[in-house]
């Protein structure tokens, strides 16, 4: 491949990987021929009820079980995969008949040549006796090939003669003849292809052709770009499957020259990827050109739904189950995002503001409790956000939303606004667009931020407060601690100084009780003091 710095063109040089450009969803010859002795033989006794379906049909016996026997026993993917074999055979047989009459062969020559060789060969492959005359249909209009049960025709009687008729009859019956149509062979119903195949033009149609997408079977989204080579022999396969299929898939294509960034998006390392989607969700992926059998059986899942399972390691860049779903959630925000309309997210966020205004933010009565209701409803949002298939749905009656959602009215509101509608006792989303989804979680998310702030500050003022009323408390009381000490210490002194001022001014007048009180206290604490001193005489210098 070309391209510079982009992804490179990857070919498979192994025979099994080698791409045919006249690659085809077909059965094989020894695939069409009946198993050895009775027919269900090799088809195992859970694929019995779906063989006796398929042949009620009207499919040949030895077609059906193989078609079964290939779909692992599912009767509607065998009836799409004998549908479309059914038509390639015939398209095949119709090309062939214009190929001979481009030759120059008469067009009920060729027809007939065709259809003798292959019921020769179908006769053969099974091991059947040849046909015997009459067993041929006498109508060259029937003479198309099918897989469908043929009747038995009845061996011609032999005619009695019959009697002449008048020219004029005959020549009228022979006009008659002429002038009747002739019978049209059995058309097999086909889908146009601007019906199942789709050219990615902006970003925006993700949303619709993929995600929104409900019909049956899959969506296919091929990765390809022009210079590639292996990519000009895939498309066509998938396109003609697709129709062939009679809408059981689809096929989104996307160029990666025009579109870099999907490309990224999708992860592709080579050309052609292709990635198949069920319901919206990435389901499995294949990249390169498989062989027959590794195509045909994508295809077949394709149009069965079938989910894949976890890659084996021989299989070459096959998604794990964790990327599919990582990456189911990031296309998905892409599509959803161009998908909406101008305007959209700040109808959401105004719609939002209300709703939210009426849970309780700290310092308020019932605050940790809002933050709990919130954080669960995240919780919900985030799942449907990653696996909407799988939590698309809230049970409004489980004791977790009752004991915190429920608890207040503004929070389910919240969540109809995002596109939750209330059914019965759940909550279902009514919608695949992720966006919507993303912008109420990140609404959540920051009122829960908001609210922790509110919680912090508040927590702060509390502590602000506290720590001031403890200070003016321990200061008041050092303050009155000092007042009584420095009272009870004053008190004798001051009785006793006032005693003697009053006994000096009035000499002849007796001394009252305090001031005996004083005096004898003086002379005990003299006694005392001259007593020490006579003590520390005998206090040896080390003591002291």
């Amino acid at each position: 491949g070309a391209g510079g710095g982009g992804p490179r063109c990857q070919v498979r040089t192994s025979a099994e990987h080698v791409c045919r450009p006249d690659a085809q969803l077909r059965l094989s010859p020894a695939a069409l021929a009946d198993p050895p002795g009775n027919t269900s033989q090799g088809v195992g006794n859970a694929t019995q009820l779906a063989l006796e379906q398929v042949l009620a049909a009207g499919w040949d016996a030895g077609a059906a079980a193989a078609a079964v026997e290939q779909c692992d026993g599912n009767a509607t993917a065998a009836l799409i995969v004998l549908e479309a074999e059914e038509a390639t055979i015939q398209s095949e047989f119709e090309k062939g008949v214009e190929s001979m009459c481009t030759n120059g062969w008469d067009a009920d020559v060729a027809r007939q040549a065709l259809y003798h060789q292959y019921v020769l060969d179908q006769k053969r492959a099974r091991g059947e006796p040849l046909p015997q005359q009459g067993e041929m249909p006498n109508s060259v209009a029937q003479m198309r090939p099918t897989l469908r049960a043929q009747p038995v025709l009845p061996k011609e009687k032999p005619k009695a003669p019959k009697a002449k008729k008048p020219k004029a009859k005959k020549a009228k019956k022979a006009k008659k003849l002429a002038e009747t149509p002739a019978e049209k062979p059995p058309q097999t119903p086909t889908v146009k292809r601007e019906d199942v195949v789709f050219e990615l033009t902006s970003v925006a149609q993700l949303q619709p052709l993929i995600f929104d997408y409900t019909g049956p079977g899959s969506v296919l989204v091929d990765v390809y770009a022009d210079w590639c080579g292996p990519c000009k022999q895939l498309t066509p396969v998938l396109e003609e499957a697709a129709m062939k299929l009679g809408g059981y898939m689809r096929v989104v294509k996307i160029n990666s020259d025009k579109f870099p960034q999907l490309s990224r998006a999708f992860g592709v390392s080579a050309l052609p990827s292709v990635f198949r989607f069920t319901d919206g969700e990435l389901v499995d992926n294949m990249v390169g050109v498989p062989g027959q059998a590794a195509l045909q059986k994508f295809l077949i899942d394709s149009a069965m739904s079938k989910p894949n399972a976890e890659p084996n390691p021989t299989e070459e860049r096959k998604l794990s189950a964790a990327e599919r779903l990582q990456m189911t959630r990031s296309l998905a925000l892409i599509a959803g995002n161009a998908n909406l309309e101008d305007g959209v997210k700040t109808q959401m966020e105004a719609a939002f503001k209300p709703q939210l205004e009426k849970l309780p933010i700290a310092p308020a009565a019932g605050a940790e409790d809002a933050v709990k209701a919130v954080r669960t409803a995240t919780k919900y949002v985030s799942n449907a956000l990653t696996d909407a298939k799988k939590f698309g749905t809230i049970p409004t009656s489980a004791a977790a939303f009752k004991a915190t959602v429920a608890s207040f009215p503004g929070l389910p509101s919240v969540l109809v606004t995002m596109g939750f509608e209330q059914k019965d006792d759940k909550l279902v989303l009514g919608h695949r667009n992720r966006a919507k989804l993303a912008i109420g979680l990140s609404t959540l998310n920051a009122w829960i931020v908001k609210a922790n702030k509110a919680k912090q500050e508040a927590d702060l003022k509390n502590r602000v407060i506290q720590l001031a009323r403890k200070k003016k408390e321990e200061a008041r009381a050092a303050k009155n601690g000092g007042n009584v000490a420095k009272k009870a210490s004053k008190a004798p002194e001051d009785d006793g100084a006032k005693a003697a001022a009053r006994a000096v001014k009035d000499p002849v007048s007796k001394p009252t009780a305090a001031a005996k009180k004083h005096e004898k206290n003086g002379g005990a604490e003299a006694q005392k003091a001259a007593a020490g001193v006579k003590d520390a005489d005998k206090v040896s210098p080390a003591e002291l």
